[in-house]
């Protein structure tokens, strides 16, 4: 539900303080002016001609030097226009009342589902039915994720700011029209009247930013609360009322996920993805979701591919299969990813269950991303601030692994490495990127950022390990699955990947599409794909 009554509050909250700011300040400027301003347009002691003895008078001015010079002591009287104490402590009371509605009602719309889906088992927990439930159940994390407080710091600053340059603006409005006036030769009953409507203008509009700010941070704040809690989409809520735009309304109880939102034409930029708060004025919500509640994919002008949502079964879901033996905030996405493949993949019962873990300090400390054993059929994940943001294509990654040595290949070793797999094999060597790895094992040199770089022989060494065939057919898996799903969520995570290495060892999307249909064909061969 919008926060509507805290988005207003925070509009006037803005309006008052202004109000009392441009009071204050109107009534200095004036004072300080009123000596140099007509009361009677047809005397004033303080003009001066500029036409010369003899030749008729075409234009006079008054002499604004004494003018300027306080102006600018008032102008230095009020700094940077730091808010005030008692207004900044309301800005920051506000905002975290915002945030508090967003954690509170996110966890009573989970809560409400849970109680719907008859609170089952979390994934990985041993004990009860699971065949009557769609997913598991989810909590918000009871301790606050660092990226909530940080959004909530920033936009404190943020509007601290905002206040200061909307005191900054009308100070420089008023001053301009001041010293028009003076210059113009206005009466001070004239200039008084312009300075209170420039005022009314100004404290309009400091109360729509205002407002905009709240609806951007509930906005954003709604967003980072619900993915942090594993929900990969929602349904679009609208206020339902006049005010609504007609755009909203068609999307009313649709279904989006956060990696691919609707296409809106926005004024100015064009048809933009965008989620409920992000145009102005926008007063809609999401209602956090797992799936749509038909087989069918909303707003069909999206220019992106969709899995559509289909209820786990587990004779051939992975549900079925994993046991997840982590505390780490990881545990949602890696909820989420496992709900992506079953709406991919069709798992035989010959897959043996496998475990995800938390990765040992040790491998931590050397930076590894993840990894997976097969003889203890445990996929481990690197949960370190330096790759957290990426654990979602680090899973696809190591079950990449899972799969070529479960299911591609002859028992015991990695499909890739065998004849089974040749097809594939052979596609990979055809590609750029085949060919840039090896010449820069050959050579010992690379080509980033248009800078060729020679490389140590230790980074050289790694590139054969790249260059085997069990690591191009994980990577290639973690790229068929993010463009099977369309995400771009998952796409940004391997790029980042990417650049994070020494060398780039992900295909460009045109060097892909070739791998790409030799692993549908793979797939569709070994009667994984749904």
């Amino acid at each position: 539900m919008y926060p509507l009554a805290l988005e207003q509050q925070y509009g006037e909250l803005f309006r008052e303080e202004f109000a009392i700011f441009a009071s204050e300040l109107n009534r200095k400027f004036l004072s300080i002016a009123k000596k140099y301003i007509r009361e009677n347009p047809n005397t004033d002691p303080r003009l001066d001609t500029i036409a010369s003895q003899g030749q008729n008078q075409t234009e006079v001015k008054h002499d604004v030097s004494d003018l300027l010079k306080s102006l600018f002591e008032l102008r230095d009287e009020y700094g940077d226009f730091p808010p005030r104490p008692k207004f900044e402590s309301q800005i920051k009371r506000n905002i975290h009342q915002i945030d508090a509605w967003t954690r509170d009602k996110t966890g009573a719309l989970i809560q409400s589902q849970n109680e719907l889906m008859g609170s089952p088992p979390r994934a990985g927990v041993s004990g009860g039915d699971r065949s009557q439930f769609r997913v598991p159940a989810v909590s918000l994390p009871t301790n606050e994720s660092p990226v909530i407080w940080n959004r909530v710091n920033e936009t404190i600053n943020k509007n601290r700011k905002i206040a200061s340059s909307a005191f900054k603006s009308h100070f420089a409005d008023v001053q301009s029209q001041i010293e028009e006036g003076i210059r113009n030769g206005t009466s001070y009953q004239d200039i008084a009247k312009k300075i209170s409507e420039t005022t009314d203008v100004s404290q309009s509009r400091a109360e729509f930013w205002a407002k905009d700010q709240a609806k951007n941070f509930f906005a954003e704040q709604t967003k980072i609360r619900q993915t942090s809690a594993g929900f990969p989409g929602f349904y679009w809520k609208t206020q339902k009322d006049s005010r609504v735009r007609d755009t909203h309304s068609d999307l009313q109880d649709k279904y989006f996920t956060w990696d691919e939102l609707p296409f809106l034409n926005r004024k100015g930029l064009g048809l933009v993805r965008t989620k409920p708060g992000d145009e102005w004025g926008c007063r809609c919500w999401a209602e956090p979701a797992r799936g749509p509640k038909e087989n069918k994919v909303n707003n069909a002008s999206q220019p992106s591919i969709q899995v559509q949502s289909r209820e786990p079964n587990l004779s051939d879901s992975l549900v079925a299969k994993v046991q997840v033996n982590s505390k780490e905030l990881f545990v949602p996405k890696v909820n989420q990813s496992i709900n992506d493949l079953s709406a991919i993949y069709k798992v035989p019962s010959s897959l043996t269950p496998f475990k995800v873990n938390t990765m040992a300090p040790k491998f931590q400390k050397k930076n590894v991303v993840g990894y997976y054993d097969p003889e203890s059929s445990v996929i481990a994940l690197n949960p370190s601030s330096n790759f957290g943001d990426v654990i979602q294509s680090t899973f696809l990654h190591e079950f990449g692994h899972l799969i070529d040595y479960q299911l591609m290949g002859p028992i015991g070793v990695y499909g890739s490495q065998s004849a089974a797999l040749a097809s594939f094999k052979t596609a990979v060597v055809g590609t750029k990127l085949y060919d840039r790895l090896k010449m820069a094992y050959r050579t010992g040199m690379i080509m980033r950022d248009g800078e060729i770089i020679e490389l140590s022989k230790a980074l050289r060494d790694k590139i054969p390990y790249l260059l085997s065939t069990e690591e191009f057919f994980a990577r290639s898996h973690e790229m068929y699955i993010a463009r099977k799903l369309g995400s771009s969520e998952l796409l940004r995570q391997i790029r980042k990947k990417e650049k994070m290495n020494f060398v780039s060892h992900y295909w460009d999307d045109d060097d892909f599409k070739k791998v790409e249909q030799v692993l549908d064909k793979i797939f569709n061969e070994h009667g994984i794909l749904k």
